[in-house]
């Protein structure tokens, strides 16, 4: 039997837009803080609505950093 598909379908997906969020207890934090050494802080990652349904996310490497002297990598080989 010979399988003959004589359609074609085209269609598009949405552009992928990435958001980035940190919390602190639970808040979004809108702009630059000060924290103490140790204050747990939670980092979102995520894809708008229309994209993911369509996309995946995947953090191989993230580094943190204070912007001044002090960084830590909290995602290697993820």
């Amino acid at each position: 039997r010979l399988l003959d598909i004589a359609t074609e379908l085209t269609g598009t997906a949405p552009e992928p837009v990435l958001g980035v969020g940190v919390r602190q207890g639970g808040r979004l934090v809108a702009e630059n803080i000060n924290v103490s050494p140790g204050t747990p802080l939670q980092m979102e990652i995520f894809l708008d609505s229309n994209s993911s349904a369509v996309y995946g996310i995947g953090v191989n490497y993230m580094q943190v950093s204070d912007t001044r002297n002090q960084e830590e990598t909290i995602i290697f080989n993820g």
